[in-house]
């Protein structure tokens, strides 16, 4: 046994020092697991690769997890990092314990039992006791790539024959309620191992019933945001007692959107307990047969504004589990909870050096009780001196915010690779904290996030459409960011760059948003004289530097066209209020690329962590291109940045950088009732049972606009 192996040993080890057979045998089996090696003969070890590791072995894995068990279950005096109520034998031996490989170094910001300290401070609506294993554990990205789904013909019409044959062999329907949260003891069944058991009550977890309708099919009911009664979108539960090899099939009935992405290669994700114990704790692409479509479902008219006839969607996908007696987590998108960014702003600490300036202060209290966090980073001044202190602090601002939407958790991943990169050690990290001071507000919407909501806070209004006349009482987290913004204008201190982090359900790749007078009314087609068309063109610079740096970044997809439903969104408001030039929204899409290197791939948490780093290396670039610290004399360098004599690329889906902005191809509807983003179109043919929809990212998308 090497050196190394005997230290991961020791975390397996019981305070008392004494061991039992099966606990040796446990250790050894992890040590292996955790070094991808497995013993051969004395002496002798061979590589394997994941898949080579046997897929069926049994353990007995706890669910759900309480807090109060965690602390109580772990064992070896601390030693291990990865210690829980995870699994054991037998469930009724209370002594013994399944130990989970320590893995700490894959994850260097993620810590189990600081995760749990962070739990029991947040608060929920549902008094929430349970922890869910994928937040507990953590998540290391995929080293492997994960290519879009290709989508097999006949597969939407195939499901749709199977929902028909409901109605006409309904003695063949089971219609067995196995979850619902309107019964107060839940799961509703008895393990009798004929049905799957389902669970969603912890921290952003969403499904409200779970039905079987046929022994191995599914139909489940996604919770509407508190307060609401729509935004059918975000899912994030549990599932377990599945058997080995078998294809279920799960349908989310009760969506609302005409159209999605799961159309278009996109796969939910899936979170394996086992894989984790073995080593592996990472969420992966999953499923196959997918497909979105209309049902039959009507939607009440109180539900969609007073329009009648509306349909809701149903999204289906069939998934085959590996492992015996595992415990999986579905979701949306890859989770990002509120009890996760606290954790990850408490490592942040950890990285602060003499030379880096980092405070961490309360903006505000939400509704729910809970703290909205804002952060400050910035270079440490050389010296006391007047001139470094006056430098330190003249330094341009930088104002960044995410996660208003609580379902668009991409956002937040972005923002953990933005505050990572601002506290590295490399030398562009430094130079960029001695060029500006980031204000950040990582997360706008935390009971949204908390309670599992997809758009809307506890009051069930979208805060993205409060920034005109935010309440404090009501919107307290716009209204004290907003109030921060205007007291930074007031003392001649408004930021040089705002940018919100989202996500985009229905467009590949990322992408900005931002704000131009001149570009407004050149495609609304308003008369205007010339002089009023007068406007810097630097809000073009920051996006087209990430679409030289950024392979995710499709500039392409860019716009800065106004509408009048977006002028009470954070961009608007700040640019026309605040008097923010370059402020943006920037766009991340759920599914994927469609170009540039990452082209026919899902984007993961390395590509969304990455994107955050490399917004920052743009912010540098700017800095250095202007060579100026008083920004508000910074001149456009659009053609110092692009070249004049850029060549034409051939590929069609990379940006031309000879042409100027490609053509703004959504509809634009000043009309007064058309405020809401969410609003569908009356009809959309490729819904209508139809194979192989024709499908435009950039064209005829009720959301391509959305903030």
């Amino acid at each position: 046994m090497t050196k190394d192996q005997a230290k991961k040993t020791e975390a397996y080890i019981p305070s008392n020092g004494q061991m039992t057979e099966q606990q040796l045998s446990t250790v050894l089996e992890h040590v292996s697991l955790e070094d991808g090696k497995v013993p051969l003969a004395e002496g002798e070890v061979r590589d394997v690769k994941p898949e080579e590791l046997p897929l069926n072995a049994t353990r007995h894995i706890h669910s759900p997890l309480l807090l109060e068990d965690i602390a109580g279950r772990r064992v070896g005096g601390g030693g291990s990092n990865w210690g829980s109520d995870c699994g054991s034998e037998g469930a009724d031996d209370e002594g013994a314990v399944l130990e989970v490989p320590d893995t700490a170094r894959l994850l260097p910001r993620h810590d189990p039992d600081l995760y749990v300290e962070m739990v029991k401070e947040t608060h929920s609506v549902p008094h929430y006791a349970e922890v869910a294993y994928p937040d507990y554990f953590g998540h290391v990205a995929p080293t492997f790539k994960e290519p879009l789904l290709e989508r097999v013909y006949g597969v939407q019409r195939s499901k749709i024959f199977q929902d028909i044959e409901r109605l006409i062999r309904p003695n063949d329907i089971l219609d067995k309620v196995v979850y619902d949260l309107d019964i107060p003891r839940c799961p509703v069944i008895e393990d009798s191992g004929e049905s799957l058991r389902f669970n969603s009550q912890f921290e952003s977890g969403n499904l409200r019933k779970a039905v079987q309708v046929r022994k191995l099919e599914y139909d489940l009911i996604l919770n509407s945001d508190i307060n609401s009664n729509h935004h059918h979108q975000w899912f994030y539960f549990e599932v377990s007692g599945m058997r080995v090899g078998t294809h279920y099939r799960f349908n989310i009935i009760n969506c609302e959107k005409s159209n999605s992405q799961f159309n278009y290669g996109m796969q939910p994700l899936m979170y394996s307990v086992q894989e984790a114990i073995g080593g592996r704790p990472r969420w992966v692409r999953t499923g196959t047969d997918i497909s979105y479509y209309k049902n039959h479902f009507a939607r009440s008219s109180l539900a969609t504004g007073g329009q009648k006839g509306k349909s809701y969607y149903t999204l289906t996908f069939s998934i085959s589990f590996s492992h015996k007696d595992d415990v999986c987590y579905l979701a949306y998108h890859y989770p990002y909870t509120y009890s996760t960014l606290k954790m990850h702003l408490s490592k942040l600490e950890d990285l602060r050096t003499p030379q880096i300036y980092l405070r961490q202060d309360v903006l505000c209290k939400t509704l729910g009780g809970n703290s909205c966090p804002v952060v400050t980073i910035t270079a440490m001044p050389e010296s006391n001196s007047n001139d470094h202190i006056c430098q330190f602090r003249n330094r341009p601002l930088i104002f960044l915010s995410a996660r208003v939407h609580p379902g668009e958790t991409n956002a937040s991943w972005i923002m953990k690779g933005t505050l990572e990169f601002l506290m590295g050690t490399s030398p562009l990290a430094a130079s960029l904290r001695e060029a500006y001071i980031f204000k950040i507000v990582p997360m706008l919407n935390p009971d949204g996030v908390i309670n599992g909501n997809h758009r809307c806070s506890l009051s069930g209004e979208d805060l993205n459409r409060q920034w005109q006349n935010p309440s404090p009482e009501l919107h307290p987290t716009i209204y004290h960011t907003k109030s921060l913004l205007q007291y930074l204008a007031h003392i001649q201190r408004a930021p040089l760059v705002f940018c919100d982090y989202h996500g985009h359900s229905r467009k590949k790749n990322v992408f900005i948003y931002g704000c131009s007078v001149k570009e407004t009314v050149f495609q609304s087609n308003i008369s205007a004289s010339s002089s009023d068309l007068q406007e810097e063109r630097g809000y073009r610079t920051l996006p087209k530097i990430l679409s030289q740096i950024a392979p995710a970044f499709s500039m392409g997809s860019c716009s800065f066209v106004v509408e009048r439903s977006k002028e009470s969104t954070a961009r608007v408001v700040v640019w026309r209020e605040i008097g923010v030039q370059r402020s943006y929204t920037m766009e991340s899409t759920l599914c994927g690329c469609d170009q540039g290197k990452y082209k026919g791939l899902h984007i993961s948490t390395r590509e969304l962590e990455e994107m955050g780093a490399q917004f920052c290396v743009a912010l540098l670039r700017l800095n250095r291109l202007t060579g100026l610290h008083n920004h508000h004399h910074l001149l456009d360098l659009e053609a110092d940045i692009m070249g004049t004599h850029s060549k034409v690329i051939s590929s069609p889906t990379t940006y031309v950088m000879e042409e100027d902005e490609p053509s703004f191809l959504e509809p634009i509807d000043y009309s007064e009732d058309s405020n809401d983003e969410e609003a569908e179109p009356e009809h959309d043919p490729s819904n209508d049972g139809h194979e192989n929809p024709v499908y435009h990212d950039s064209v005829s998308d009720p959301e391509t606009g959305r903030d």
